[in-house]
């Protein structure tokens, strides 16, 4: 059983929360540890619109939130959109 590997480029990686992240990690492991090394296989059993999935807290982008709160505490510098993200 083949192990594989996903890459994502480094600017995606930066903006994207660290819960999406551990999220798709948790996602391939889980794939891995069930002897399905190809995702796309899944294809020949089901249809993408047939399949759905919810994450989130419902607060938005954590990293976001926290960054929020922690700026202001610490007394710096506030992004201007940041309850865009948040």
């Amino acid at each position: 059983m083949g192990r594989y590997t996903l890459r994502y480029p480094e600017d995606i990686i930066a903006r994207t929360d660290r819960v999406s992240l551990w999220s798709l990690v948790a996602t391939a492991e889980a794939l891995n540890h069930a002897g399905i090394t190809d995702p796309y296989e899944l294809y020949q059993y089901m249809h993408p619109s047939e399949v759905g999935t919810c994450l989130g807290s419902g607060m938005g982008g954590m990293h976001s939130l926290a960054k929020m709160f922690k700026d202001r505490r610490d007394e710096k510098e506030v992004q201007s959109d940041i309850m865009q993200e948040t």
